[in-house]
């Protein structure tokens, strides 16, 4: 039984995160340099806009996924342990030491408000109807949200990384089809493309937009004019995408779809996702 993520399925719930400083030095081995938002676009949120740069495969193997295909870009599976489904979503390769990180929305890996995980991750990366394992079936071996979203279910935070072992062939992922960067921090007004597989279909659609505010702050989410659906939760929105390397900053990842799918929204990436994303890519 498929497991599908509905935009009725959630409430709003308006608590703050607060997180201890994190250094701007990042993790060891991942490069970070500044960036900044778009001239004569809002203000950005406070904190730094910290940036790790994107980092391409290790082999040349990902240059043979279809046209129309982002290598970086996958079907991510788990089971519900407690109603036994079987769910799909979709997950981002992102830059991380162990190049074994993988980002998806926070709802795709446990049941928010619950605290109930899910587990038996599986990354499929590339994933196609006609080949469901191009690079290789990677298994998660850690998967984990920020706790406003896994014991409050604050849609403000539906986001998270799944840390995966090497496949079958002993690859690592970020060797076997790149990395994506990943960027916090940015102006609410900016060009984005998104990229995500439709529902339980093994096919990815590409978006290109620009989002804008959802609420005023501290609502703290923002808006793409996409018609992704349901089912394509955990798609990355990507900074500065270039066709060309299957490569591009992630700020963004699908969290939910409106009734009549005219929008998507995501999270505001600031320092809630990077204290995260520094203590995941470690792993």
């Amino acid at each position: 039984m498929i497991k599908r993520y509905y935009a009725q399925k959630y409430i709003e719930i308006g608590s703050a995160l607060v997180l201890t400083t994190v250094l701007a030095t990042g993790v060891g081995g991942v490069d970070i340099a500044s960036a900044e938002g778009a001239p004569g676009a809002p203000p950005v949120r406070p904190g730094a806009p910290h940036l790790v740069l994107p980092r391409g495969p290790a082999h040349l193997g990902a240059s043979r996924i279809g046209a129309g295909f982002n290598p970086t870009v996958g079907r991510l599976e788990y089971d519900d342990p407690v109603t036994h489904e079987h769910g799909l979503c979709t997950g981002a390769v992102v830059r991380s030491n162990n190049r074994n990180l993988v980002l998806t929305a926070g709802h795709c890996m446990s049941e928010g408000g619950k605290s109930r995980k899910y587990q038996n991750f599986k990354f499929r990366p590339g994933a196609t109807t006609n080949d469901p394992a191009p690079f290789g079936v990677f298994e998660g071996f850690r998967a984990n949200s920020v706790k406003q979203w896994g014991k409050k279910g604050d849609l403000r935070y539906d986001f998270g990384f799944v840390n995966v072992k090497p496949n079958q062939q002993g690859q690592r992922l970020g060797d076997a089809v790149g990395e994506n960067g990943i960027i916090v921090n940015q102006s609410y007004v900016a060009p984005r493309t998104v990229i995500s597989y439709l529902g339980a279909l093994l096919v990815q659609k590409e978006c290109f937009g620009e989002t804008r505010p959802f609420l005023p702050p501290p609502e703290s989410r923002v808006r793409i004019n996409c018609d992704l659906p349901p089912g394509s939760s955990g798609g990355p929105w990507l900074k500065d995408y270039d066709a060309g390397t299957h490569l591009g900053l992630a700020n963004g990842v699908i969290s939910r779809v409106a009734a009549d799918r005219s929008y998507n929204l995501s999270p505001y990436f600031d320092d809630a996702i990077w204290a995260q994303y520094q203590r995941s890519a470690t792993y």
